[in-house]
Protein backbone atom coordinates (compact mmCIF):
# COMPACT_ATOMS: atom_id res chain seq x y z
CA UNK A 1 0.00 0.00 0.00
CA UNK A 2 3.00 2.07 0.34
CA UNK A 3 3.05 3.01 -3.89
CA UNK A 4 -0.87 4.28 -3.20
CA UNK A 5 1.28 7.37 -0.79
CA UNK A 6 3.74 7.68 -3.62
CA UNK A 7 1.40 7.66 -6.47
CA UNK A 8 -0.70 10.33 -4.95
CA UNK A 9 2.95 12.09 -4.02
CA UNK A 10 3.91 12.27 -7.43
CA UNK A 11 0.38 13.10 -8.51
CA UNK A 12 1.00 16.35 -5.90
CA UNK A 13 4.72 17.13 -7.17
CA UNK A 14 3.78 17.09 -10.87
CA UNK A 15 0.12 18.50 -11.09
CA UNK A 16 0.58 21.52 -7.94
CA UNK A 17 4.81 21.94 -8.00
CA UNK A 18 5.44 21.44 -11.70
CA UNK A 19 1.89 22.77 -12.98
CA UNK A 20 1.71 19.49 -15.72
CA UNK A 21 -0.88 16.79 -15.79
CA UNK A 22 0.40 12.91 -14.55
CA UNK A 23 -0.21 12.24 -18.14
CA UNK A 24 2.79 13.87 -19.29
CA UNK A 25 4.96 11.57 -17.45
CA UNK A 26 3.59 8.88 -19.43
CA UNK A 27 3.01 9.79 -22.86
CA UNK A 28 3.30 12.99 -25.12
CA UNK A 29 0.14 12.53 -26.93
CA UNK A 30 -3.32 14.14 -25.79
CA UNK A 31 -4.31 11.32 -23.95
CA UNK A 32 -3.10 7.79 -22.90
CA UNK A 33 -3.43 4.87 -24.61
CA UNK A 34 -4.48 1.99 -22.40
CA UNK A 35 -4.58 -0.61 -26.00
CA UNK A 36 -0.34 -0.11 -25.61
CA UNK A 37 0.07 -0.75 -22.17
CA UNK A 38 -2.21 -4.13 -22.21
CA UNK A 39 0.02 -4.90 -25.69
CA UNK A 40 2.74 -4.47 -23.58
CA UNK A 41 1.48 -6.52 -20.59
CA UNK A 42 0.37 -9.30 -23.24
CA UNK A 43 3.61 -9.52 -25.31
CA UNK A 44 6.03 -9.31 -22.15
CA UNK A 45 3.82 -12.19 -20.17
CA UNK A 46 3.82 -14.52 -23.37
CA UNK A 47 7.26 -14.20 -24.04
CA UNK A 48 7.99 -14.90 -20.01
CA UNK A 49 5.54 -17.85 -19.58
CA UNK A 50 7.65 -18.87 -22.91
CA UNK A 51 10.80 -19.02 -21.10
CA UNK A 52 9.31 -20.34 -18.14
CA UNK A 53 8.04 -23.40 -19.68
CA UNK A 54 11.25 -24.07 -21.46
CA UNK A 55 13.12 -23.46 -18.30
CA UNK A 56 10.57 -26.24 -17.03
CA UNK A 57 11.47 -28.61 -19.90
CA UNK A 58 14.79 -28.31 -19.33
CA UNK A 59 15.37 -28.59 -15.41
CA UNK A 60 11.85 -29.64 -13.88
CA UNK A 61 13.72 -30.29 -10.60
CA UNK A 62 13.77 -26.79 -9.97
CA UNK A 63 10.04 -26.40 -9.99
CA UNK A 64 8.33 -27.79 -6.19
CA UNK A 65 4.72 -28.21 -6.03
CA UNK A 66 2.91 -26.50 -3.21
CA UNK A 67 -0.44 -27.58 -1.64
CA UNK A 68 -2.65 -25.41 -3.12
CA UNK A 69 -5.08 -23.61 -0.66
CA UNK A 70 -8.05 -22.01 -2.63
CA UNK A 71 -9.07 -19.39 -0.27
CA UNK A 72 -5.51 -18.28 0.02
CA UNK A 73 -4.51 -18.27 -3.31
CA UNK A 74 -7.77 -16.60 -4.45
CA UNK A 75 -7.08 -13.50 -1.38
CA UNK A 76 -3.16 -13.28 -2.70
CA UNK A 77 -4.88 -13.21 -6.55
CA UNK A 78 -7.15 -10.11 -5.67
CA UNK A 79 -4.41 -8.71 -3.88
CA UNK A 80 -1.42 -9.26 -6.31
CA UNK A 81 -4.33 -8.58 -9.42
CA UNK A 82 -4.63 -4.70 -7.88
CA UNK A 83 -1.52 -3.59 -5.97
CA UNK A 84 0.92 -4.73 -8.41
CA UNK A 85 -0.41 -2.45 -11.41
CA UNK A 86 0.19 0.08 -8.75
CA UNK A 87 3.56 -0.82 -7.77
CA UNK A 88 4.47 -1.40 -11.20
CA UNK A 89 2.82 2.06 -12.55
CA UNK A 90 4.19 3.97 -9.85
CA UNK A 91 8.00 2.64 -10.77
CA UNK A 92 7.64 3.71 -14.07
CA UNK A 93 6.31 7.06 -13.61
CA UNK A 94 9.57 7.51 -11.26
CA UNK A 95 12.18 6.18 -13.83
CA UNK A 96 10.49 5.91 -17.17
CA UNK A 97 8.63 9.38 -16.28
CA UNK A 98 10.42 11.59 -13.86
CA UNK A 99 13.99 10.94 -13.79
CA UNK A 100 14.20 10.09 -17.69
CA UNK A 101 12.72 13.45 -18.54
CA UNK A 102 15.30 14.65 -16.17
CA UNK A 103 18.20 13.17 -17.26
CA UNK A 104 16.95 13.98 -20.83
CA UNK A 105 17.66 17.65 -20.32
CA UNK A 106 21.34 16.38 -19.93
CA UNK A 107 21.33 14.36 -22.90
CA UNK A 108 19.42 13.11 -26.12
CA UNK A 109 21.67 10.13 -26.74
CA UNK A 110 19.01 7.06 -25.78
CA UNK A 111 21.72 4.43 -25.29
CA UNK A 112 23.20 6.93 -22.58
CA UNK A 113 19.94 8.00 -21.04
CA UNK A 114 19.15 4.21 -20.80
CA UNK A 115 22.01 2.97 -19.55
CA UNK A 116 21.51 5.90 -16.85
CA UNK A 117 18.32 5.18 -15.78
CA UNK A 118 18.94 1.47 -15.69
CA UNK A 119 21.71 1.57 -13.36
CA UNK A 120 19.72 3.57 -10.93
CA UNK A 121 16.98 1.58 -11.72
CA UNK A 122 18.71 -1.77 -10.99
CA UNK A 123 20.65 -0.43 -7.51
CA UNK A 124 17.40 0.19 -5.70
CA UNK A 125 16.15 -3.49 -6.62
CA UNK A 126 19.35 -4.91 -5.39
CA UNK A 127 17.77 -5.08 -1.61
CA UNK A 128 15.45 -7.37 -3.07
CA UNK A 129 15.17 -11.10 -1.53
CA UNK A 130 15.39 -12.57 -5.04
CA UNK A 131 19.19 -11.74 -5.12
CA UNK A 132 20.45 -13.88 -2.33
CA UNK A 133 19.85 -16.29 -4.42
CA UNK A 134 22.78 -15.04 -7.06
CA UNK A 135 23.37 -11.47 -6.65
CA UNK A 136 25.24 -10.87 -10.18
CA UNK A 137 22.75 -12.69 -12.63
CA UNK A 138 19.70 -11.31 -10.56
CA UNK A 139 21.16 -7.67 -10.32
CA UNK A 140 22.31 -7.46 -13.81
CA UNK A 141 18.57 -8.64 -15.34
CA UNK A 142 17.46 -5.87 -13.20
CA UNK A 143 19.37 -3.31 -14.77
CA UNK A 144 19.01 -5.04 -18.15
CA UNK A 145 15.40 -4.85 -17.91
CA UNK A 146 15.82 -1.23 -16.60
CA UNK A 147 18.11 -0.53 -20.07
CA UNK A 148 15.25 -2.32 -22.14
CA UNK A 149 12.32 -0.01 -20.57
CA UNK A 150 13.38 2.86 -20.57
CA UNK A 151 15.34 2.10 -24.30
CA UNK A 152 11.89 0.87 -25.51
CA UNK A 153 10.47 4.25 -24.03
CA UNK A 154 12.61 6.67 -25.38
CA UNK A 155 12.43 4.91 -29.20
CA UNK A 156 8.47 4.81 -28.98
CA UNK A 157 8.31 8.53 -26.85
CA UNK A 158 6.17 7.50 -24.11
CA UNK A 159 6.28 4.38 -21.58
CA UNK A 160 2.98 3.21 -22.09
CA UNK A 161 4.68 -0.27 -23.26
CA UNK A 162 7.16 -0.06 -20.70
CA UNK A 163 4.07 0.16 -18.03
CA UNK A 164 2.25 -2.82 -19.37
CA UNK A 165 5.93 -5.01 -19.48
CA UNK A 166 6.88 -3.88 -16.21
CA UNK A 167 3.16 -5.26 -14.47
CA UNK A 168 3.94 -8.66 -16.24
CA UNK A 169 7.08 -9.07 -15.17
Amino acid sequence: LLYVFWFLGIWFSIRIIHKRKLRTLVTGAAHIQWKQIFSGFGLFFALLLMLQFIYFLIFPEHYIWNEFDGSKFLFLFIVVLFLTPIQTTVEELIFRGFLLQWIAKLSRNPVILSIIVAIIFGSLHFTNPEMERSAMWVGLDYVFVGFMLTFIAVKVGSSELSIGAHAAN
